[in-house]
């Protein structure tokens, strides 16, 4: 059993067949599941609201938190409520169109801009000086460790 299984019936088919005769109707007979598996869907808004009345479930649950950006945290807030019926936390970010990939002429390509550049596109902030500056000093000591094995 697994998560995409969540709130379903659990049995089997009891079909009677005597020699014969056509088979009877299929009847399904239900089996209690001792650990259900339920999913619940929130935002980072209401969380706590749509986990609360999950505090009692008998079994385990699935969370599927949207999400913009990641929460540090976040995780073992969720299992404060809920405790260790929560199997699984699965963060969901909204979908982001695909930038199209420009070509990159090698000799034009500065990878301290493009860090920057990455922090103001994907990140929304700009990078504070001193990390700029050690990106800068790995990347030179990473490059000159390249040429020196080439």
């Amino acid at each position: 059993m697994d998560f995409g299984e969540a709130e379903e019936d659990k049995g089997f088919y009891l079909i009677d067949v005597e020699l014969g005769s056509p088979a009877k109707k299929p009847e399904f007979i239900s089996i209690p599941c001792q650990k259900p598996l339920n999913i619940v869907e929130c935002e980072l808004s209401n969380y706590e609201e749509k986990l609360e009345p999950q505090r009692n479930h008998p079994g385990y649950l699935k969370v599927i938190i949207n999400l913009q950006t990641p929460q540090m945290g976040l995780a073992d807030k969720i299992r404060k409520i809920c405790g260790d019926k929560v199997l699984q936390i699965e963060p969901r970010f909204p979908e982001v169109e695909s930038k199209q990939e420009k070509s990159v002429n090698r000799e034009e390509f500065d990878p301290v801009e493009e860090f920057k550049r990455y922090f103001q596109e994907e990140l929304n902030t700009t990078p504070p000086l001193a990390v700029v500056a050690k990106f800068e000093e790995l990347y030179k000591e990473i490059k000159e460790n390249q040429d020196a094995t080439a």
